[in-house]
């Protein structure tokens, strides 16, 4: 007797659709927990640096010292930019969103990669380790380039975080700014089949190189459901004020049908995004410092408003928000931060995509017209 035809799983949004096996990311919603390669995300960011979270999503283990100081000098060895892709920066609208055209000068660098079309392992690391210098560089330049300056000349000997913020603001950061972004970029470094994820994975899953996967994850990014998400919460903390008057805000955009900003995961339905206490915790370092708690201040009288009237709990954009804002980053420039931190997850996600391939086609259901015959001329 012949098997009876397996009807495919349709789900809108491929909601719990299990498209890969990986041992990178577990994002385990029932429990509000995330954990990179089998470690609590939360104590990655208390006890690590950022470069050993993106050493461990690409080898599955945290580095010993002597492969952590290689990882950092051949991250920093990775910051001199094409001087094309400076000109192609240049050449583009002052007005353009950060997110349009780091895309673009990230698709622009594929060409100047002599591994580019090298799906080994070894030269997807070198790619992936090249690509961790040259993303926050670009995220940076595009900003200055767009006020009239220069980019900062790369320092090598500083890492990641320290050298976002002062490729940002052109002055070395204070300890404490380094530590409080170095937590924030290890909470972003991945989190399971995110949008972005899944394309940059079909992207390789073609035999496609890693520029082009990583340049179709910055599209996915660019998207106001997904990392543009955060510019939407300050616009809203900004719109508010003050703690005062969280509640009628609320009451506004609950009657209009509109959704709250910062709250609600597809994922974390019963508990709070676990990534959102790591930022609350920037946050708060950052704007008591600053002596500027108000947007911190609003986000929690939010937290419980919401809460009650909804039951909804906050994501990670509810203080990401604030918390790099706090930072001094300019507002639009948030997605091109997250961006630079996932960079380390995309990549990982792409060696184990082209490890163990199978080209993604996932089926569709039509329900369309039914069979016809095409009129005959008269």
């Amino acid at each position: 007797m012949a098997p009876a035809p397996r009807t495919p799983k349709n789900e809108k949004g491929l909601e719990g659709v299990v498209v890969a096996r990986s041992r990178l990311s577990d994002v385990d919603g029932a429990a509000g927990k995330l954990r990179y390669c089998g470690y609590e995300v939360g104590q990655l960011a208390e006890r690590c640096c950022f470069e050993e979270v993106a050493f461990l999503l690409w080898h599955r283990r945290l580095p010993v010292k002597d492969e952590l100081v290689a990882l950092k000098r051949d991250i920093g060895a990775a910051r001199d930019i094409p001087q094309p892709i400076l000109d192609l920066m240049r050449a583009s609208p002052r007005d353009a969103h950060p997110m349009t055209v780091l895309r673009t000068a990230v698709s622009a660098l594929g060409a100047f990669d002599l591994d580019a079309e090298d799906l080994g392992p070894e030269a997807l690391l070198g790619e992936s380790t090249r690509l961790l210098g040259e993303v926050p560089m670009l995220a940076a330049a595009w900003h200055r380039i767009r006020n009239g300056k220069d980019p900062v000349k790369p320092d090598p000997k500083l890492g990641v975080a320290a050298h976002l913020l002062w490729s940002i603001h052109g002055k070395r950061p204070t300890a404490l700014a380094e530590k409080a972004l170095d937590a924030a970029l290890i909470a972003h470094a991945d989190h399971g089949m995110s949008s972005s994820t899944l394309v940059a994975r079909t992207v390789t899953s073609t035999g496609s190189d890693i520029h082009a996967a990583i340049a179709a994850a910055l599209g996915a990014l660019r998207g106001p459901l997904h990392g543009c998400a955060s510019e939407r919460v300050m616009d809203m903390l900004i719109r508010i004020g003050s703690p005062d008057a969280a509640r009628g805000a609320v009451e506004a955009m609950l009657g209009a049908h509109g959704r709250i900003p910062g709250f609600g995961h597809r994922i974390y339905k019963e508990h709070s995004d676990p990534r959102a206490a790591i930022l609350e915790s920037v946050a708060v370092r950052m704007a008591t410092k600053a002596g500027e708690t108000q947007w911190i201040d609003i986000a929690r009288a939010l937290v419980d408003i919401v809460a009650a009237s909804k039951g909804l709990h906050p994501n990670f954009d509810l203080y990401a928000a604030p918390a790099l804002y706090a930072l001094k980053v300019p507002q639009d420039l948030f997605s091109s931060v997250y961006a630079s931190a996932r960079i380390a997850g995309w990549t990982a996600h792409v060696m184990e995509q082209a490890s163990d391939n199978r080209l993604m086609r996932p089926s569709e259901r039509y329900v369309g017209e039914p069979p016809r015959a095409v009129p005959g001329k008269p």
